[in-house]
């Protein structure tokens, strides 16, 4: 999801530290929802929810579209669980020395000053979050709605996590649980999304600690991840692609050690941009529908191997290689798809039917990539931002 290269820090307006500000609250309220610490099998979508003019953010901007989408999908194709863009992770230490870094330098900007829940004075949620647990209608689900925030955040490069690979095991687990603490402290986060990349724990690195972390601290109630409405705690997922699973190797082996040490993390593996053509090369539907069945394949076969449980994500909207239209400097490579984004879904659907997820049991769903104000970077814009409707007729009795 670093393709939204427009989503900045603080971009929920808020931006609560993991230190903690104070929280204030609207007139808006609910009660959270009760779900497991694992999702159940369901189908997913992410969304990025627009700022205004004032920089104010247009929480559940896209409620309507998604629950127009329920009205019309069969049973069972429904969209239930909401990935909602939440924030990112940040560290600065002390001239740039990693070794120097102190709890009081890791940060997560998760803002959590939007809603106060009925009969639960001082608990506070994101407004994003709450607007799709409360606008989603659970009498079309086969529950409540599920919400799990997306925190990204960039691990090398001129990122904000430079040097996130190189903290120590227990500067790790410190940042770990400082995200724990804000994440859990939201009554109606089900769950998180981390998509931190590139992921690569190859090494006993930073990542490979965090990692370890969350997933114990998401089953505890030491960080207020197992309350009332989570007595299993929370789940954890990854987004990275599945060349990190290959079997063999020392990634996998701590993927699977990270995934399967609480059992409540899991896999989500983007069905999309799957070519290493420069960002704006349109991949042709038929070079698209080759990558797409052999990374499906391996996908399955390789999370079976390991035990871990998986969703897959397909471009339903523009991504950076597989588009209808592109506007600006980098669009280049194959001409556009006749079907428009539709074509590019016809063939993710059908790559995994070819790798038989639909009939294994860890495999958890398909994620709907996206809604979102903008696709793009530069000049360059890809369309369309969300699913059109020729892509949500198709998949009503399909996702």
């Amino acid at each position: 999801m670093a393709l939204i290269l427009f989503v900045l820090a603080c971009s929920l307006g808020g931006c609560n530290g993991a230190s903690g500000s104070a929280d204030t609250a609207t007139t808006t309220s609910t009660s959270p929802p009760t779900v497991s610490p694992l999702p159940p099998r369901t189908n997913a979508v992410w969304v990025y929810d627009p700022k205004d003019r004032s920089g104010q953010v247009n929480a559940g901007a896209y409620v309507d579209a998604i629950q127009q989408y329920n009205r019309t999908a069969n049973q069972g194709h429904r969209i239930r669980e909401i990935y909602s863009y939440g924030g990112d992770m940040e560290m600065y230490c002390p001239g740039n020395i990693v070794a120097a870094c102190t709890s009081n330098d890791f940060y997560v900007f998760y803002s959590r000053d939007a809603v106060v829940y009925n009969g639960l004075p001082g608990k506070h949620s994101n407004a994003s979050a709450v607007a799709y647990a409360q606008g989603l209608i659970s009498d079309l689900l086969s529950g409540p709605p599920i919400v799990a925030p997306i925190i990204d955040g960039t691990v090398t490069g001129s990122g904000a996590l430079v040097g996130f690979n190189d903290l120590s095991p227990s500067q790790a687990r410190a940042f770990a649980d400082k995200v724990a603490w804000r994440l859990c402290g939201d009554p109606i986060v089900a769950g998180v999304e981390f998509d931190l990349e590139p992921f690569n724990v190859g090494t006993a690195n930073g990542q490979y600690y965090f990692y370890l972390q969350i997933a114990k601290d998401f089953a505890s109630s030491e960080m207020s991840c197992v309350d009332s409405a989570h007595p299993q705690g929370r789940f954890f997922a990854i987004f990275a692609s599945s060349n990190a699973l290959k079997p063999g190797t020392t990634s996998s082996r701590r993927v699977a050690q990270i995934m399967n040490s609480r059992h409540n993390g899991y896999w989500i593996d983007p069905l999309y941009d799957l070519s290493s053509k420069p960002a704006g090369y349109r991949t042709s539907v038929d070079q698209y529908r080759s990558l797409a069945v052999a990374h499906a394949y391996n996908t399955t076969r390789w999370a079976d191997l390991l035990g871990i449980k998986y969703q897959f994500g397909i471009p339903g909207a523009a991504s950076f290689h597989e588009y209808a239209t592109c506007s600006g400097s980098a669009c280049t490579g194959a001409a556009g798809p006749p079907g428009g984004q539709l074509d590019y879904v016809m063939a993710a659907e059908n790559a995994i039917d070819g790798s038989y997820a639909r009939n294994d049991p860890l495999f958890l769903g398909t994620v709907l990539w996206s809604w979102s104000p903008r696709v793009g970077f530069g000049d360059t814009q890809f369309d369309p931002t969300a699913p059109p409707s020729s892509v949500g007729f198709y998949l009503g009795g399909l996702l």
